[in-house]
This record gives C-alpha cells, sequence and structure tokens, in this order.
C-alpha cells in the first residue's frame, strides 16, 4: 500500500470522527468561510451541506484504492470490482452536487443547515 493510500484512509478516518460533532453543530470550523477557499460564500455555504456526502467519497476512494491492486488485470474478473466502484462513484457524486445546487435530499443534509437553499433555488 502506498503512502498516498495510507493519507487517504487517515483523511477518511479523521473525517468519520469529526462527523457527528459536525452533525449536531458543535464543531463551528466551517461556519465561516474559510482563508484557502477560492470560491465565494454561496459556495462555501454549498460545500458545508455536502460534508457528510464528502466522507461517504472519502471512504470509497480510500478503500478502492486501497483496493485496486488486489483486483484482478483482466476484465471478465476485475468487472464486479470496477462497476461497484464506478456505481459507488457516481451515486455519491449526484447527491454532491443535487444537495449542491438544490439543497435537496434533506436527509443528508445536517439538520442545522437544511433551511438553506441551494445554489440554484436561489
Amino acid at each position: 500500500m502506498t503512502a498516498l493510500n495510507l493519507v487517504r484512509l487517515a483523511g477518511a478516518a479523521l473525517w468519520t470522527v469529526l462527523l457527528p460533532r459536525y452533525w449536531r453543530g458543535d464543531l463551528s470550523t466551517f461556519d465561516q468561510r474559510q482563508s484557502w477557499w477560492l470560491f465565494g460564500d454561496e459556495a462555501w455555504r454549498a460545500f458545508r451541506r455536502t460534508y457528510l456526502l464528502a466522507v461517504v467519497e472519502a471512504w470509497i476512494i480510500a478503500i478502492g484504492t486501497a483496493l485496486l491492486p488486489f483486483t484482478p488485470a483482466r476484465p471478465p474478473e476485475s468487472l464486479p470490482f470496477a462497476i461497484t466502484f464506478g456505481a459507488g462513484l457516481l451515486i455519491v457524486f449526484v447527491l454532491i452536487n443535487t444537495v449542491w445546487y438544490l439543497n435537496w435530499p434533506k436527509i443528508v443534509v445536517p439538520p442545522r443547515l437544511r433551511h438553506e437553499r441551494g445554489m440554484f433555488s436561489g
């Protein structure tokens, strides 16, 4: 396993540890736009709403890349892995975009951010 895969797994684990505090609203780190964010306040609010889905996507990428060396290289045997990995990424990608632009479905948005409008809703 490469160092990059270890960093991905560590990052996903850290995000997972912080997730309950963020969901309850106890973690105020993301309340104000960070200095490294380049895309404006509206995009920052949309980014905050997608935190849960970003954690799920981080786990999919971390586990998928960690398992990649152990999957068969030829198409017939590697097809189940590729379909599972690709479908998982596609589903999370679509959900991130619907939360980002429409703030829907509300179940994946932290309760304190559910009243906000999506980027296309307002």
